[in-house]
């Protein structure tokens, strides 16, 4: 896609390339070391989305036959899944950091999303004690109901 330079925004690139993940069938997406690469060409005029890989602290973008040091790599939520995501300029080695100015709303949204996700982690988590406690109470009030059924059943049995 032609932009003007001018029209460049962190916020416009990434929401356009969630759409067009989310329209994609999106089986390489979940690929190990795949990763969403917008390539931004040396005059800042050419923007292109392509796709890279990356081994160890390398990204590999085929389609470019070019290969970077990553510094920055970024979570793309889509609808349907999340990928990674990184910024490279055609003329510098290593992978873009975005700089967001007003980052009021975008820390109540990584808020909001962090508890859910460290509520899911809470909910994930497996503790010994509490199974082997949670069965010991269970032990306790079936053996309390059961002499309590037996008492009824000998009072209901003396009438």
């Amino acid at each position: 896609m032609n932009v003007n330079p001018s029209g460049i925004d962190g916020k416009s690139i990434t929401s356009s390339v969630a759409k067009i993940i989310d329209t994609i069938k999106y089986r390489k997406y979940a690929k190990e070391g795949y990763t969403t690469v917008i390539w931004i060409n040396k005059e800042n005029t050419l923007v292109k989305l392509v796709d890279g890989r990356i081994r160890d602290a390398l990204l590999t973008i085929p389609s470019q036959n070019a290969e970077k040091m990553i510094d920055k790599v970024y979570i793309l939520p889509s609808k349907k899944l999340v990928t990674r995501l990184c910024f490279v300029k055609e003329d510098v080695n290593v992978t873009l950091d975005v700089n967001v100015t007003d980052t009021s709303k975008i820390s109540t949204d990584l808020f909001k999303k962090f508890v859910n996700i460290k509520l899911l982690e809470d909910l994930q988590a497996f503790n010994m004690g509490q199974v082997l406690l949670g069965g010991a109470i269970g032990l306790i009030f079936g053996f309390m109901l059961a002499l309590g059924l037996l008492m009824f059943y000998g009072v209901m049995a003396g009438v």
